[in-house]
């Protein structure tokens, strides 16, 4: 197995300064004492500024942080200072040279102390987070409207327990508000049930000695009633004298639809718990040797190196789909350059993996630097997040947003290129009747079923969304005003034919269809109102038919 010599002391040093810049990481030394800093060219650029826009002093620092963020700040530097941890981190918003907010993770190291105990010279980094923290958001946003808690539960070495994240669904399982127990999590504990209180106490404790997922079910009492709840965490050491547990907590005795979603949640909170891996590899193209760091055989699971040693390593394992961007990639980098990509790769089990590769050619065009960081859960999320931004989540069709926008998109279109464009929008009849006789879990289940069963008539260029309570739309590309009132017929048979079986009962279903095509001028405002009036005429020739 080929082992790269140690490089001499100098190269090391412009090794370690080109992985920095590989990074992206913006550098910072400061003088606690005499509030002297030095700040890398990165660390400017991350708030929009060249280097030698700024005070090369503390006050470039605290002119640029949110007030807000300097409070938090300084208070875990004075808790750093005085040994109660052993590294300084905080997430902060620096005030951008164009006027928005930029957030940094902020993290350092008091490496110097004076003759008399006081801190010296702290050392570390500002590494631009702005994005994942615009995905927090985001997944905060959509935990908020899941049955149930999503939270962040921290327990203390000397027993204190607190919640410094949780959804608004705790207040649906426990009955208290999210900020009552950011400091304090006994209102949580005292609603649980006293029988199931040693179960749970000994989870707790089993996964934190073995920071193996915490899994229980137990029973809570809110105002006097009872009912069964699931949790699924997973422990992560938060400090030296604590774990936090990240998860979600259910309520399962409901409905049974709630099991499928507690295994989405469990999907989720598995992706979301694992950590963020870095490795980097240097590529000398005149002998055509390649050195790995340790972390890149962890990321892709090597066991040794790998036989291919040459530049296209990466290229011969990406994922198909990927590869023209890698080829375009290669094309681009060039002596003093840097690319950036974002592409799947190959693990050595067969599974692929999502990577970000930042690549950059030192000016000789001798040596290729690189780091690659595994982003397959952050993709992954942000693949969901528009997922569930654009389906309605009870029946996974397209929702009325998705429907709107692509509405817009393919009117342009027919305009543009003149092509042909037919919509279709339909309710089920009487659908109230089927709620008030049967009730809303039966009306769910026709729903979905509806979906399911036309769903398989719709062609792959076909847009299918649910607009409403029992209102569905159609978009059909490349269809004239026959052709789609065709293809609304197949539906309307297609539901009269259609039984739905719930809680020993046969529910028959029909529905009303109104078609309308795209003419020249006509805004998609207007062609939607044109397939109104058709449904409107449809209601009232009875129901249970089609018109245009």
């Amino acid at each position: 197995m080929y082992t790269s010599p140690k490089p001499p002391e100098s190269l090391y040093v412009k090794k370690l300064l080109s992985m920095i810049e590989a990074t992206q990481a913006g550098t910072w030394e400061w003088n606690v004492q005499t509030g002297e800093c030095r700040f890398n060219e990165r660390w400017a650029e991350i708030i929009g500024y060249q280097l030698d826009e700024l005070t090369p002093s503390i006050d470039s620092w605290l002119q640029h942080s949110h007030p807000e963020d300097l409070v938090l700040s300084n208070q875990r530097l004075e808790e750093h200072f005085a040994g109660r941890s052993p590294f300084y981190e905080c997430e902060a918003r620096m005030r951008h040279k164009d006027g928005h907010w930029v957030w940094v993770r902020d993290s350092g190291r008091c490496e110097t102390w004076t003759a008399d105990g006081k801190p010296e010279w702290v050392i570390g980094s500002h590494i631009e987070i702005t994005h994942l923290v615009e995905l927090r958001h985001r997944f905060s946003t959509i935990a908020s409207l899941i049955p149930g808690v999503v939270y962040e539960f921290q327990q203390f070495e000397d027993g204190r327990t607190r919640f410094p994240y949780a959804s608004a669904g705790i207040k649906e399982i426990y009955g208290v508000d999210p900020e009552h127990v950011i400091e304090d999590a006994s209102a949580v504990f005292e609603t649980l049930h006293p029988d199931d209180m040693p179960h749970i106490m000994e989870t707790i404790a089993q996964s934190r000695a073995n920071m193996s997922d915490w899994v229980c079910e137990y029973r809570v009492v809110v105002n006097g009633k009872e009912r069964w709840v699931f949790g699924h965490a997973r422990p992560v050491y938060k400090t030296n004298d604590s774990i936090s547990w990240y998860g979600m907590i259910v309520d399962i005795s409901e409905r049974k639809m709630m099991e499928l979603e507690l295994e989405r949640s469990r999907r989720n909170l598995k992706q979301a718990q694992a950590l963020t891996k870095l490795g980097h590899w240097e590529a000398n193209l005149n002998n055509r040797t390649i050195y790995w760091s340790d972390m890149i055989y962890t990321i892709l699971g090597w066991r040794e190196k790998p036989d291919s040693g040459d530049f296209h390593f990466f290229r011969d394992r990406t994922h198909p789909d990927d590869l023209d961007q890698i080829i375009t990639a290669e094309r681009e980098l060039k002596p003093g350059h840097t690319v950036d990509i974002q592409h799947r790769v190959q693990h050595m089990d067969g599974h692929y993996l999502w990577v970000r590769q930042i690549v950059e050619m030192e000016a000789n065009g001798e040596m290729v630097l690189g780091t690659l960081r595994d982003i397959t859960e952050e993709k992954e999320l942000e693949l969901r997040l528009k997922e569930q931004a654009e389906r309605d989540p009870l029946t996974g069709a397209y929702n009325r947003r998705f429907f709107t926008e692509a509405l817009e998109t393919l009117v342009y279109r027919s305009e543009r290129y003149e092509e042909s464009l037919a919509i279709v929008t339909f309710d089920i009849d009487h659908f109230k009747r089927i709620n008030d006789n049967f009730g809303h879990e039966a009306g769910d289940r026709v729903l979905i079923e509806l979906v399911q069963t036309l769903g398989r008539l719709v062609r792959e260029s076909d847009i299918f969304a649910r607009t409403g309570g029992e209102e569905f739309s159609l978009l059909l590309p490349n269809q004239t005003l026959q052709q789609a009132t065709h293809t609304a017929e197949r539906f309307r048979a297609a539901l009269e034919a259609l039984v739905i079986r719930s809680e020993g009962n046969e529910i028959k279903i029909t529905a009303s269809f109104g078609v309308a095509i795209h003419r020249n001028g006509a805004t998609h405002n207007e062609v939607l109102r044109h397939a109104d009036k058709a449904l409107y005429a449809a209601k009232s020739c009875g129901r249970n038919c089609v018109m245009s």
